[in-house]
């Protein structure tokens, strides 16, 4: 019996470190390429290298650029978008929170790179943002067709945008009310229970039935498969595919990670309120874990930061913690404190509420950072938690309180947390240490 425990004590301590990250959009699903986020197209990341466009980045895409290749950060290969008629990058677009956006006009647009299917499943779901588009018959802002009676297709006018399949004859859900000048979280779903349709995180359509659009055709953004001289004005802000259904869970952190990142007001489902200007614009980043009832919980997540939560220990029913940062360096700076002497100059910012957005307690969590490359965090200048207790945006009256375990690479894990709570900021900094003398040997040690 003792050698069991033993042996399953050495697995456990094997394994424990091993969790491993969802690092998918708002922290859903992998970026591996072998699970279902099979598509994720990014303007501020044309290249998928990790770094947003401009932000420190060699081989700088400049605006006005024609965009000849937008790399999938999915994992997934050969399912980049290549230009057939290069359309433009520009670097800030207003309309969407001065994010850059791919610019689809004047008969440009994207089809699948090497012409590689989707290779899709009866049930998918399908995230765009989108600004400045036209509204038009046949012209689509995503399609994936091989022949007209083939496929899935997103299109329509201002007064019927629609998401069609075709199942033995064409079938939509579509839904009025859309507007050439207003940004967009568009989103699409369908699943053995029927198909819905979302904008800016409100059902606006649905019906029953799924599709049947395995079919081994290029996607296109801005062009009709069948006549791809009927192209869309769009201005695309990021294109999301994944080869299944989202929990509902799931579907409204994708959401408010696209809300943040874009600022495109949600009138439903608005959980993550950092992003707001009085509360400092922690656009960036963002990622939640989150449960609607039992059968629609989130409970890890990473995104596309260096933060990862994990284990809540109390997540009941409509309750979520988000996290987002305010782009800060990461770096860090001397500090004069008594109790700390390196602070990172990056801040996170916390919303731990229910849709209401009345605060709620999801318990103490597990938490990862990933400092790698970060100087200088190590083993042994481990960082601390750092958390502005009294939400006055000033860390210097605080005391840091747990410290981070190396798990190894310069990632450090934090465990049954308690202080991450709703609208309170965060960081991590490394603490004085204090000079004990014996004899003729100084010792120096972590407070």
């Amino acid at each position: 019996m003792y050698k069991k425990v033993f042996l399953a004590l050495v697995l456990w301590f094997l394994i424990a470190p091993m969790v491993v990250s969802q690092d998918g959009p708002g922290g859903v699903f992998y970026a591996n390429g072998a699970d279902q986020l099979q598509l994720w197209l990014d303007a501020t990341d044309l290249d998928a290298d990790g770094r947003r466009e401009g932000n420190s980045e060699s081989g700088l895409i400049t605006s006005g650029t024609q965009v000849d290749r937008w790399t999938n950060k999915s994992g997934y290969t050969g399912r980049d978008a290549g230009a057939n008629q290069e359309p433009w990058f520009i670097a800030s677009h207003s309309g969407l929170n001065n994010m850059s956006v791919v610019d689809l006009k004047s008969g440009r647009f994207l089809q699948a790179y090497n012409n590689r299917a989707l290779s899709p499943s009866s049930q998918f779901t399908i995230f765009i943002v989108m600004d400045d588009q036209s509204f038009c018959s046949n012209c689509p802002v995503f399609n994936h067709r091989t022949t007209y009676n083939t496929g899935m297709t997103i299109e329509g006018s201002a007064s019927n945008f629609k998401t069609s399949s075709y199942q033995g004859g064409w079938s939509s859900i579509g839904s009025s009310g859309w507007s050439s000048s207003s940004p967009y979280v568009f989103s699409t779903q369908v699943a053995s229970s029927g198909r819905n349709q979302y904008r800016n995180g409100v059902l606006v359509a649905s019906g029953s039935g799924t599709t049947s659009w395995n079919v081994t055709a290029k996607y296109l953004l801005g062009a009709n498969t069948i006549n791809t001289g009927v192209t869309k004005t769009v201005k695309l802000g990021e294109v999301i595919y994944y080869d299944g259904t989202l929990n509902d869970a799931q579907r409204i952190i994708v959401t408010n990670y696209l809300s943040a990142k874009f600022n495109v007001p949600l009138p439903g489902n608005d959980v993550y309120n950092e992003d707001d200007v009085a509360a400092g614009d922690y656009d960036f980043d963002v990622a939640g874990i989150g449960r609607v009832d039992v059968s629609n919980i989130h409970d890890s997540a990473q995104g596309t930061g260096i933060i990862k939560i994990f284990s809540p220990s109390d997540l009941d029913d409509n309750e979520y913690l988000f996290w987002g940062d305010d782009n800060g360096s990461l770096s860090t700076a001397t500090i004069t404190n008594t109790t700390y002497v390196r602070q990172l100059n990056r801040t996170w910012r916390v919303s731990e509420t229910n849709l209401a957005r009345n605060t709620v307690d999801v318990g103490t969590v597990d938490m990862e950072v990933d400092l790698a490359g970060v100087s200088p965090f190590s083993a042994v200048d481990r960082p601390f938690l750092l958390v502005d207790s009294d939400n006055d945006g000033d860390f210097t009256d605080e005391t840091p309180t747990h410290a981070g375990t190396d798990i190894g690479g310069n990632v450090f894990r934090f465990t049954a947390v308690s202080e991450l709570q709703n609208n309170l900021r965060f960081t991590f900094v490394i603490p004085k240490r204090t000079a004990i003398t014996n004899r003729n040997i100084t010792y120096r040690v972590n407070n």
